[in-house]
């Protein structure tokens, strides 16, 4: 089963009406998983930096250069980072479940 986590950061880098909507709200700490919030870190920093969203090849590039990864955690973060397809989600739903889970 898919975690809430994980169709978060597919449609922040993919559903750009999702991103402005969202991205205000949710804090990397809401990320259990590392590897998950180092990838919305990425998202984030890429968003309000350029106000667009970030492709996959960027958000390699730039975890590459953090200082507070090692190779094994690196690896696992690129794999994340390979499976965020853009798989088309209801946008409603999208929206109600990430406000559910950003207040659990």
């Amino acid at each position: 089963m898919e975690k809430v986590e994980f169709l978060i950061l597919r449609n922040l880098l993919h559903n750009e009406e999702y991103v402005r909507k969202v991205i205000p709200f949710i804090k990397s700490e809401y990320f259990e998983d590392n590897n998950q919030k180092i990838v919305f870190e990425e998202i984030l920093d890429f968003v309000q930096e350029y106000n667009q969203l970030a492709i996959k090849e960027v958000l390699c590039i730039e975890v590459e250069k953090r200082k507070d990864i090692n190779d094994t955690s690196f690896k696992e973060i690129v794999q994340l980072i390979s499976c965020l397809e853009d798989v088309p989600v209801e946008s409603g739903w999208l929206i109600d479940t990430t406000e559910k889970w950003r207040l659990s």
